[in-house]
């Protein structure tokens, strides 16, 4: 479109296409765009580092998502899936259980308090932050379960080895702890790829969903209203409430898509799935057509009687999502 310059945009070296620059206006547009794309990838991905003009930006949580895009004229983005992070960060506590074994073994018992309160905060943030992180992303109930489990496993190999000086006796009572904390690390591995394969909503994503169906149920009411509304002349009104309808459709297809991609959806019991999107979009054209030839009752009957029970569907469809 004339007018909006929007930056170019590559995902892992694929230049992106954008249909909508009029969208684009903000970094925090274009974020959204592009972490909507990598969570309907088949797995899941995240954003995890963006290169602006050249300047790579390793904390994407640092970039003010406010500033326009005007200025920009490239921005490059690094994903990677959710499984593979996870394992990365499960390997990494494995290699925390290897140095909690040196560390009984040979170093710990020499070790001052200072060092050894040090070392056990490593430790403790590194468990608890990558089990938050896992369940955020995998918020399945066994990987729940597992992480719970390992969080139990730690608490007593933390009062055996670091929170005391630890000795021979400390050493050997830590060994049998440590071996089944690798083993529940393993276990939430398997886990976490069950759930990508299964199609499991990212906590992250998830959140978004109550805020959705709010809208949804503010909208249902409005939509009724769109004969009379048009009827009276008030025509900028009922325009407005097609096209919330109109972003609330786009949503709810990606949820969907990005569920189906995943594996996921195969059981659920609502009336949505891929034909029910497909006619909903028809009949959409239907009523964009019925807009350009001012056909005011077919739009009115269109957002009554076919798009309100439709939308219905999709707020049964979204709330089980979050059950």
């Amino acid at each position: 479109m004339a007018g909006i310059k929007i930056p170019e945009i590559y995902v892992d070296g694929d230049k992106m296409n954008c249909d909508n620059p009029e969208d684009m206006k903000k970094i925090e547009d274009i974020f959204i765009s592009i972490s909507g794309y990598c969570l309907q990838q088949n797995p899941a991905r995240m954003i995890t580092s963006l290169n602006i003009d050249g300047k790579i930006i390793q904390d994407v949580g640092q970039i003010d998502v406010q500033q326009s895009c005007d200025t920009i004229r490239k921005m490059e983005f690094t994903t990677m899936s959710f499984t593979a992070i996870a394992d990365n960060n499960l390997a990494a506590l494995t290699e925390y259980l290897d140095k909690i074994k040196f560390f009984t073994h040979s170093y710990g018992a020499n070790a001052n308090t200072a060092e050894r309160k040090k070392f056990a905060d490593e430790v403790n943030n590194a468990f608890r932050t990558v089990m938050t992180e896992t369940v955020e992303m995998f918020p399945s109930a066994a990987v729940c379960r597992l992480t719970s489990s390992l969080r139990d496993i730690m608490t007593q190999i933390n009062e055996k080895a670091l929170d005391e000086a630890p000795d021979a006796a400390s050493a050997t009572e830590c060994e049998p702890l440590i071996k089944q904390a690798a083993q529940i690390i393993a276990n939430i591995k398997e886990e976490t790829h069950k759930a990508s394969d299964a199609g499991v909503m990212p906590t992250e994503y998830r959140l978004t969903l109550p805020g959705m169906i709010e809208s949804i149920d503010i909208l249902l009411p409005k939509m009724s209203e769109v004969s009379q509304l048009l009827t009276a002349g008030k025509d900028k009104d009922a325009m407005q409430t097609v096209a919330e309808f109109s972003d609330i459709l786009n949503n709810a297809i990606q949820f969907y898509s990005m569920l189906t991609h995943n594996g996921g959806g195969e059981e659920n019991t609502t009336n949505v799935s891929e034909d029910f999107f497909k006619d909903l979009t028809g009949k959409l054209q239907e009523l964009m057509n019925a807009m350009t030839g001012g056909d005011s009752i077919l739009i009115g009957d269109l957002m009554e009687y076919e798009f309100v029970p439709a939308l219905e569907d999709i707020k049964e469809f979204l709330t089980k999502q979050i059950q």
